[in-house]
């Protein structure tokens, strides 16, 4: 008969779990509206989210972090208008951050 310490020091360890990075948000960022995009932590998976109608620079900021918050982002990614051919759409001549690519 195996004595219960016997049997814990012959146990084979628990993998050791890493744990899984925060979510992704992307967003499609538009004039009159921002669409949203949620992306599991290794990104192999993403999935519609919403559209939020825009108001303001602050209060589309301040709806922003809420989302981050309740769904744990911790990494945005913005995606950036290109036509069909590839080249920079007519939104990206409004963004700054067009202009920095």
């Amino acid at each position: 008969m195996i004595s219960s310490r016997q049997s814990v020091e012959n146990a084979t360890p628990a993998p050791q779990r890493t744990p899984e990075p925060g979510r992704i948000l992307a967003l499609d960022y538009g004039r009159a509206r921002i669409g949203l995009a949620l992306a599991d932590g290794q990104a192999r998976l993403a999935r519609p989210l919403s559209v939020l109608a825009r108001k303001n620079r602050g209060e589309d900021l301040r709806r922003l972090r809420g989302l981050v918050r309740e769904y744990g982002v911790t990494r945005i990614v913005l995606g950036l208008p290109l036509r069909l051919d590839g080249t920079r759409g007519g939104a990206c001549a409004n963004s700054s951050v067009c202009r920095s690519t």
